[in-house]
C-alpha cells in the first residue's frame, strides 16, 4: 500500500487506543449511535485518503478506513491478507 495522506487517530505507541479530542472508546464502539464518529470521519475525508483508527475488536493494528474516491494520483492499494473477526453483540444488554 502506498498512500500519501493518512490521518492517524491512534496513540503513538499502539493503535489499540484512541487519540482524538472529544471522542472516546464509548463513542467509537457504540452499537447504535455513530454520529460523532461519522462526523469525525467526514472531516478527515476532506483532507485525507485514509484514516487509521483503533478497532472495537481490539486488533492491535487498528482499522484502516480508505476513502477510494479521495485517493491521489500515485497512491496504490494491494490486498495481501484479510482478517475476519467473529463479532458478537449482546443484544439483550442494549
Amino acid at each position: 500500500m502506498d498512500l500519501q495522506v493518512v490521518i492517524c487517530a491512534c496513540l503513538p505507541e499502539r493503535c489499540a487506543q484512541l487519540m482524538v479530542p472529544g471522542l472516546d472508546e464509548a463513542d467509537l464502539c457504540h452499537l447504535t449511535n455513530h454520529r460523532k464518529t461519522q462526523a469525525f470521519a467526514l472531516a478527515v475525508r476532506t483532507v485525507a485518503e485514509a484514516l487509521l483508527i483503533p478497532s472495537c475488536t481490539k486488533f492491535p493494528e487498528g482499522n484502516l478506513i480508505i476513502f477510494p474516491d479521495r485517493m491521489m494520483p500515485g497512491s496504490t492499494i494491494l490486498v495481501e491478507e484479510t482478517q475476519d473477526p467473529e463479532l458478537v453483540v449482546d443484544w439483550d444488554s442494549l
